[in-house]
C-alpha cells in the first residue's frame, strides 16, 4: 500500500513537470528587456516561443502602450481598447508612425513549423482591411491559408480586439504575414496582441523536495519489514 502510493505520487510529479505548454505572447513581458513605448521587437521571443518579428521593409515592429501618445490607432482615446477588451498595457504595432493608409506588413517567422496559431488584431474599423497569410517557408514558399478581415465584420470595431486563427491538419506554418490597409482618408496603424505562437515548450522539471527521498526510503523500509513479517 505504502509503496504503491509512493510510486503514484512520484509518477504524478514527473507527469506534471513534463506537460508541454503553448506559448502566449501578450507583450506584457519581454525576455531580456523591460516593456516600454517604442521598444523594438525582433528576436527576443526566439528562445521562448520559437518566433521572430520583422516588418517587410526590413525594420523592426515596436511596442505601443495603451494611452497617449497615439502610435497605432484611435480607439477609446489614443491607443485605447474598447471596454472589456483584455489587452493589458502593451501590444505590438508597426513603426509607430500614424501617417498614410497602409503600413509595412508584419512578418512572423518560425524556427519550428507550427500547426495551430491564433491572436488578436486591434481596432479594425473605418474602411480598414487585414489580410493574414500563412506560408510553408521563411522566404517565398507556398501559400497555405489566408484570412481576410474587413471593418464591419463580426467582432470588429472601434478599439475591439478581433480574434483570428489558423488550424492546420499538420505543422507546416513557417511564416505569417499581416498586411493591412485603409480605404479613404485618415491614417492606419497595426495593433497586434495576445499571440499564441502554436509552439509548445516543456517547462523545466520540478525540483525534488529535500524530504521526498527520506519519505521514499522510510516507505520502502516499512514495506521491507512487512514482507519479512509475512514471511
Amino acid at each position: 500500500m505504502f509503496r504503491k502510493l509512493s510510486v503514484i505520487t512520484a509518477f504524478s510529479v514527473v507527469s506534471l513537470a513534463s506537460q508541454a505548454e503553448a506559448v502566449l505572447i501578450d507583450f506584457e513581458t519581454v525576455p531580456g528587456a523591460v516593456p516600454s513605448e517604442g521598444l523594438a521587437i525582433s528576436n527576443q521571443f526566439a528562445a521562448t516561443a520559437g518566433v521572430t518579428f520583422a516588418l517587410a521593409n526590413g525594420n523592426a515592429p515596436v511596442l505601443a502602450e495603451v494611452g497617449g501618445p497615439r502610435t497605432a490607432f484611435d480607439g477609446v482615446g489614443p491607443d485605447g481598447p474598447a471596454a472589456g477588451e483584455t489587452i493589458g498595457q502593451f501590444f505590438l504595432t508597426d513603426d509607430g508612425l500614424t501617417s498614410g493608409v497602409t503600413t509595412s506588413p508584419l512578418i512572423v517567422s518560425y524556427s519550428t513549423a507550427a500547426q495551430s496559431v491564433s491572436g488578436e488584431i486591434l481596432d479594425i474599423d473605418r474602411g480598414e482591411t487585414f489580410v493574414i497569410s500563412a506560408f510553408d517557408s521563411l522566404i517565398g514558399g507556398a501559400l497555405l491559408d489566408t484570412i481576410t478581415i474587413n471593418a464591419g465584420d463580426a467582432d470588429t470595431g472601434n478599439g475591439v480586439a478581433t480574434n483570428w486563427a489558423f488550424n492546420r491538419a499538420s505543422a507546416d506554418i513557417l511564416r505569417i504575414e499581416f498586411a493591412g490597409s485603409r480605404s479613404g482618408a485618415g491614417f492606419f496603424g497595426l495593433g497586434f496582441d495576445n499571440f499564441n505562437s502554436g509552439v509548445t515548450v516543456a517547462p523545466a522539471p520540478l525540483p525534488t523536495p529535500a524530504t521526498l527521498p527520506l519519505i521514499a526510503a522510510g516507505l520502502g523500509m516499512i514495506a521491507f519489514i512487512a514482507r519479512r513479517r509475512r514471511g
